[in-house]
């Protein structure tokens, strides 16, 4: 586990036909890796998983991803809290 606060960037990576979850700092740094158990395109099916484990991490991917090549990323933020509503990205 890491520390949401610490977390900048999401990044999935389609590595010879199999997915992996990278969440980084902006310098680079891979702070938590983990392989996506899903075959197919990115959406939908491993964009849902992606929200969902970065969620049980508590933290919130922007609704934009950008990909470039079998990569895709999206901007982090710590996760509302229950009940609350979450602040817009910026």
């Amino acid at each position: 586990m890491f520390d949401p606060s610490l977390a900048d960037v999401a990044v999935v990576v389609e590595d010879d036909g199999r997915w992996r979850l990278d969440v980084r700092r902006f310098t680079g740094d891979v702070i938590a890796t983990t392989p996506l158990h899903v075959d197919g395109a990115f959406q939908p099916r491993v964009l849902a998983l992606v929200t969902r484990m970065l969620a049980r991490w508590d933290v919130a991917a922007s609704a934009e991803w950008d990909g470039h090549h079998g990569t895709w990323s999206a901007l982090l933020n710590p996760a509302p809290a229950v009940g609350q509503r979450p602040s817009p990205v910026v």
